[in-house]
């Protein structure tokens, strides 16, 4: 059996490193085929689980709208899968390379298994276009690897058939624990971060915010919010998203600010470490509503809906939308709370095994 694993952003390099590792494991052949979407930072994440991909395509982004991007991923994308003549291929989630990935399976008549199956908002354009692709690819798919109930009760409801649906759990718990011993095993590599990243014994936040609908206004409200957070001695960690629109704004606003420490993007062993030193999480990102969880951390989400419920339900995570005092006063009770969160809400860590053992027997 040969897999093709088609990643394009950080957070799928995350997701997807599981089950390329757990498919060395199982000699099982699986190749990565990296779309160009987020190139510098991927490739960085991949290098945290020592793997690097096999097809690269390099974009030519003359514009950064949605529009461009899709059709210069349809035409190099279907030139690499007509070349590599897959038997199956594995996307991830809901960005533009998961659901053109989906697609030129689907136009090629390739069996296609979509990994963290079934998320909805509700709302089409609350994440965008997020949620529209995740609806476009669970049309498309073969195999949809729900990771968790509601994400199973979901797929049923829009008549996707139940013998096509499979719980899973999620892969980031797999790669979250694998990083995490990684760290824990390696002094060297725990020490250098230890040294990158000191902090004193004041609350320590970790923020990150890059969705489309959090630019302009609602980042404003945001860095105004931990601007006056951090004046009252709370500690923040931002890693900020390399597009310029978000960049620009966070830097004019909270740069060379005390207490506030604005960074690159993290590779993934520095997010983990960070995640699991920290008090408290802020952010708009997906993939951190199911991190944090699983390390006793609770989040504050920076959206008006999610396609996460489950922490939401298990008190976990909470929306607050984006409005500068309410976000304010949000992270001043968090911070003074001392909550025991549930930490398997997600999965076992054993999800990618899981995933593959199902497609050896179908």
């Amino acid at each position: 059996m040969k897999i093709l694993t088609i990643i394009g952003t950080r957070p799928e390099a995350i997701k997807l490193a599981p089950v390329v590792l757990a498919s060395k494991n199982l000699n099982i052949e699986n190749k990565i085929l990296d779309s160009g979407q987020h190139t510098d930072i991927l490739d960085t994440a991949l290098l945290d689980f020592d793997l690097k991909a096999d097809y690269k395509i390099k974009l030519n982004r003359k514009s950064s709208s949605l529009a461009h991007l899709t059709s210069a991923l349809l035409d190099e994308m279907n030139n690499i899968i007509l070349q590599d003549k897959a038997d199956f291929i594995f996307v991830q989630g809901d960005t533009t390379t998961a659901f053109i990935g989906a697609l030129i399976g689907f136009y090629n008549k390739i069996p296609v298994g979509h990994i963290e199956a079934g998320l909805r908002s509700g709302d089409l354009f609350q994440p965008f276009p997020e949620e529209a692709n995740r609806k476009f690819i669970s049309q498309i798919a073969n195999f949809h690897f729900a990771p968790t109930q509601i994400s199973f009760d979901n797929l049923i409801k829009e008549n996707i058939s139940k013998d096509k649906i499979f719980l899973t759990g999620n892969t980031v718990i797999d790669a979250l624990y694998f990083i995490k011993e990684k760290i824990q095993k390696d002094q060297v590599l725990k020490n250098s971060l230890e040294e990158k990243f000191k902090f004193d014994n004041k609350s320590l936040v970790l923020l990150t915010c890059h969705r489309r609908e959090n630019h302009g206004e609602n980042l404003e409200e945001i860095c105004s919010a931990v601007l006056r957070l951090a004046k009252e001695d709370i500690n923040f960690i931002f890693p900020v998203h390399p597009n310029p629109i978000v960049k620009d704004s966070v830097y004019k606003i909270l740069g060379n600010t005390k207490n506030i420490m604005l960074t690159e993007p993290l590779n993934y062993k520095e997010m983990v470490f960070i995640l699991d030193k920290c008090n408290l999480v802020l952010s708009d990102s997906g993939g951190l509503q199911e991190e944090a969880p699983s390390l006793g951390k609770r989040v504050l989400v920076l959206r008006e809906t999610s396609e996460r419920p489950e922490a939401i339900l298990e008190g976990c995570a909470e929306l607050i939308g984006t409005d500068s005092e309410n976000i304010y006063k949000k992270v001043k009770s968090a911070l003074k709370e001392e909550k025991q969160i549930k930490t398997n809400i997600y999965g076992d860590g054993k999800s990618a095994e899981k995933i593959l053992q199902i497609i050896k027997n179908s």
